[in-house]
C-alpha cells in the first residue's frame, strides 16, 4: 500500500521543496545528483502528484535544457577535450558534465516545487503566515505566481490573433520577428496592468487589509506525522551534504571508504 502525503500541512511540503533544492544547487557531482534525482522522484509518489503530467509539461521545454546543454559545453573550459578542431577546442569533458548538472539542478527543482500543488493557494499563505509571515507579503507573493500562467495565455492569444490575420510568423525573418515581439510586449503588458487594477479594487471591495490580523476558517496545525517527516527530511539532506561535503564529491564504495580512512 503506498503512503499517501498529500494531506500534510503545507509548511511540511514547503521544507521537502527547501531541502531537495538545497541539495540540487549545493551538491556538483552528477552521480550524488542523480541518487537526489532518484529521491526526489520516490517522494513525488509518495504525495501522490502524476509524474507523467509533469513530464509532459516539461516537453515544451525540451529546446531550453537542449539549448542550456549547448551552452555549457561550449563554454566551458578545461584541459580534457572532447571535441577538438586543430588547435582549438570545441568541447570538453568538464562543459558536457556541467550541461547534465545544470539540466538535472533544473529537473529536481521543478519536480520538487511540484510537491506544493498538492495544496491549495489558501493552504500554502496560512502556512506562511503561521511561520509569522505577514499575510500582506504572502498573499502579494501568490498573487505574483497566479499571473504567470495568464501572463502566458495573454501571449498566447495575441499571437493567434497576429496568425488570424493572416501573418505567418514562421515564414518571417528575424528580425521581423524581433520587432513583432516587441509590438506585443506593450499590449500585453497594458493589458496585465488592467486585469492587477481589476484585482485590486475587487480586493478593495471585499475589505482587504481592514483588520491588522487575518482569520482563517478552518486553522491548520502541524501533527505528529509532520513533525516526523520534517524531522527525517531535515536530517537526510544535513547528512547526505555533509557526506558529500565529507567525500569531496567522490561516489561509489571506494570513495566512501576513502574518505573514512583519510
Amino acid at each position: 500500500m503506498m503512503i499517501n502525503l498529500a494531506t500534510l500541512d503545507p509548511r511540511t511540503k514547503i521544507v521537502v521543496v527547501v531541502v531537495m533544492s538545497f541539495l540540487a544547487v549545493f551538491i556538483r557531482d552528477i552521480f550524488w545528483l542523480l541518487a537526489v534525482m532518484v529521491v526526489t522522484v520516490m517522494l513525488l509518489k509518495l504525495f501522490g502528484v502524476n509524474i507523467r503530467y509533469v513530464l509532459f509539461k516539461l516537453k515544451k521545454f525540451i529546446s531550453l535544457f537542449f539549448a542550456l546543454l549547448v551552452i555549457q559545453m561550449l563554454f566551458v573550459r578545461s584541459e580534457n577535450a572532447l571535441i577538438e578542431v586543430g588547435r582549438f577546442t570545441i568541447v570538453t569533458y568538464e562543459g558536457v558534465e556541467e550541461g547534465f548538472l545544470v539540466i538535472l539542478r533544473m529537473f529536481i527543482i521543478i519536480f520538487s516545487s511540484m510537491i506544493l500543488t498538492t495544496s491549495s493557494y489558501q493552504e500554502i499563505i496560512q502556512g506562511l503566515v503561521k511561520w509569522k509571515m505577514p499575510y500582506d507579503i504572502a498573499f502579494m507573493l501568490f498573487l505574483g505566481v497566479r499571473f504567470l500562467p495568464v501572463l502566458t495565455e495573454e501571449i498566447k492569444d495575441t499571437f493567434i490573433a497576429i496568425q488570424l490575420r493572416g501573418l505567418n510568423i514562421k515564414s518571417v525573418s528575424l528580425k521581423d520577428k524581433i520587432r513583432i515581439c516587441i509590438c506585443i510586449f506593450m499590449p500585453v503588458v497594458a493589458g496585465l496592468i488592467l486585469k492587477a487594477k481589476k484585482i485590486a479594487l475587487v480586493m478593495e471591495t471585499r475589505a482587504f487589509r481592514a483588520y491588522p490580523t487575518r482569520t482563517f476558517l478552518e486553522e491548520r496545525r502541524l501533527n505528529s506525522k509532520d513533525y516526523i517527516i520534517i524531522f527525517t527530511v531535515l536530517l537526510f539532506g544535513f547528512s547526505y551534504y555533509a557526506f558529500y561535503y565529507t567525500c569531496q564529491g567522490g561516489f561509489g564504495i571506494e570513495g566512501i571508504f576513502s574518505c573514512w580512512s583519510e
